[in-house]
């Protein structure tokens, strides 16, 4: 679990079947506590680490760069639906030889409170 400025980010580990499709994913889902009495924008960078390697550790791109807003003492939560920055892929579940997440880090985190 994370903590700053009133923002408690926490983290699952979450199958996701998509039968129709035929798929099956491995995902880190990440919830988000707004636990101030005002709402914020949070951002952060995700650095993820695959097959022991940092993919993303120097990227400056912004696909690995996440900016939401909470609401005043709020929650939000990342799902197997939609990719709003609160999931991190992990691995294949029905496919072998795949690049899998050995290690995440959020970094950069910033907490904005908007007036």
């Amino acid at each position: 679990m994370i903590t700053k400025d009133g923002i408690s980010i926490s983290s699952t580990l979450q199958n996701c079947n998509d039968f129709k499709n035929g798929t099956h994913k491995e995902y880190v889902l990440l919830g988000v506590l707004n636990a101030n009495p005002f709402p914020v924008e949070l951002s952060f960078k995700k650095n993820l680490w695959f097959d022991e390697k940092c993919n993303s550790c120097t990227s400056t791109s912004p696909e690995h760069v996440v900016s939401i807003t909470i609401e005043a003492e709020s929650e939000m939560q990342g799902t197997c639906d939609n990719n709003d920055g609160l999931r991190i892929f992990s691995k294949m579940l029905n496919l072998e030889k795949v690049r899998k997440l050995t290690n995440y880090e959020l970094v950069d985190i910033t907490v904005d409170e908007i007036k």
